[in-house]
């Protein structure tokens, strides 16, 4: 497992990485990394008792990982929506497939009173991801650009990274959540537990 922050106002923070192999070509060839978003160009909930928002980086510096670090030392809660990618690295060729993405572990409460602020002007790139409906409790493939091979289906070349990514969607409330997404290869199936280094993530409406 391993932590860092990188990345020009979109920022990804590692929250687990994954690596089991074989000489055969299935699903222990394969390396799984999780890293969570930190999008300063979204709106951030500022609820009481989180950091003075004149404290926050001025300029470009709240666009940069100056501006990440601070949000995410903020206290403050994404709001809407939270964003974790998926990265894939396999050490021989083949196909993965996402064959399920589902909620772990859900806690609905009242949405978090505080200042909505966003601290960078700008927008963020479209995702093509896994829509996990915290509300009702499931997920739904949304397609946005840029479009994989096949939806669900990741043709992996040896040494390439491929990425796809779970949004967390949050509805007339706050939510802590933990998420389980199964991949297979052949006849192999795996388990990888989606969360913020074993914390659930924090998101409201």
């Amino acid at each position: 497992m391993a932590a860092s922050v990188f990345a020009i106002g979109l920022t990804t923070v590692i929250v687990q990485i994954l690596d089991s192999r074989s000489s055969e070509p299935n699903l222990d060839n394969v390396t799984v990394r999780i890293e969570r978003r930190v999008d300063v160009t979204r709106p951030w909930v500022f609820p009481a008792g989180s950091k003075d928002l004149s404290t926050a980086p001025a300029g470009e510096g709240s666009c940069s990982n100056k501006g990440a670090d601070w949000l995410l030392r903020s206290g403050a809660l994404e709001q809407d929506q939270n964003i974790v990618d998926v990265i894939l690295v396999s050490d021989n060729d083949g196909t993965v497939v996402i064959k399920d993405v589902t909620p772990a572990e859900v806690v609905d409460q009242d949405p978090a009173a505080g200042t909505s602020k966003t601290i960078c002007a700008g927008g963020g790139p479209n995702v093509l991801a896994f829509d996990l409906d915290l509300r009702r409790g499931s997920a739904m493939l949304e397609e946005a650009l840029p479009v994989p091979d096949q939806l669900g289906y990741y043709e992996l070349t040896e040494g390439e990274a491929k990425v796809f990514s779970i949004r967390a969607i949050a509805h007339d409330g706050s939510y802590k959540w933990k998420a389980r997404l199964t991949l297979s290869r052949g006849e192999q199936d795996r388990i990888i537990q989606i969360n913020d280094k074993g914390k659930p993530f924090l998101v409201t409406s």
